[in-house]
């Protein structure tokens, strides 16, 4: 997995949810994430490899991206594609067109970003009532539950961590856990938080067991 994603996180906690909820919501933020990201990959790959026969490399421009991709006026989508070019172009000036962005494949990509802007975390007062409904069989008494609540992504279930300590985190990542398969599960999903924050970390892959996608081989 990638080194900034995997190795500078600062915490790293299953993210819990009441019995009577799923995890739809946060799937279609999963969903929007990988095809935007799908789209950007698909125009900027090949203007990268004729950029690579000139004699000076020129980044991609962020018309290049605009006028290329029909964005929703969903100031959701609009604010996450606007994250996404800005990383990509930065991504492709630091690394003169030398690397290539990795391929998107859905066994790789299956999570959200968020900055600190878009999300709060405050303790839990009823901690032992809240535990006993949540999508955990806990075998011992829960000592503290934190909440997090998202912001400007429309309706979205309450999500808890158990011993969380509260921070000031600067970036998170949100996602389906892996299965001993390999396979993202739709039921359990998990939390990375950051004490750095990003712009969009472009270069994250959630998973390196499919080679052919994750930039091993």
């Amino acid at each position: 997995m990638t080194e900034i994603a995997e190795k500078q996180y600062a915490a790293r906690k299953d993210a819990l949810r009441n019995r009577a909820h799923s995890f739809n919501d946060l799937e279609r933020l999963v969903v929007l994430t990988y095809d935007l990201y799908r789209k950007i990959h698909k125009i900027v790959a090949p203007y990268n490899n004729r950029q690579n026969g000139n004699s000076i490399y020129v980044p991609p421009p962020r018309e290049l991206f605009t006028e290329n991709i029909r964005v929703s006026p969903n100031l959701v989508e609009a604010n996450l594609f606007s994250k996404m070019v800005n990383s990509t172009i930065n991504f492709y000036s630091k690394n003169k067109g030398k690397k290539q962005l990795i391929e998107p494949h859905p066994s790789i990509h299956h999570s959200f970003q968020l900055n600190s802007s878009q999300f709060k975390l405050f303790e839990v007062e009823n901690t032992k009532a809240i535990s006993k409904a949540l999508n955990k069989n806990f075998n011992y008494e829960v000592k503290s539950l934190t909440q997090l609540q998202i912001i400007g992504f429309g309706e979205i279930h309450p999500i808890y961590f158990e011993n969380l300590k509260i921070e000031k985190y600067e970036y998170l990542i949100l996602r389906p856990k892996m299965g001993k398969t390999g396979v993202p599960s739709v039921k359990f999903w998990e939390a990375l938080f950051f004490k750095k924050s990003y712009p969009y970390i472009i270069e994250h892959v959630d998973s390196e067991m499919n080679p052919r996608y994750c930039g091993v081989l």
